[in-house]
């Protein structure tokens, strides 16, 4: 199990290498506060996903 730790675009360039990794299909993520971390995904990560 890894933590990624960092700015919201350090998390999102640390998910684009992960989605890299040959045979990934999926990853599961875990919130403290699961409504604040889905909303900050959402609004504050994804927008740097690629």
């Amino acid at each position: 199990m890894a933590t990624l730790v960092g700015s919201y675009e350090t998390i999102a360039r640390h998910l684009d290498e992960v989605a890299k990794i040959p045979g990934v299909k999926g990853m599961m993520f875990t919130f403290d506060d699961f409504e604040r971390g889905v909303r900050d995904f959402g609004e504050e990560v994804k927008p740097f996903l690629n």
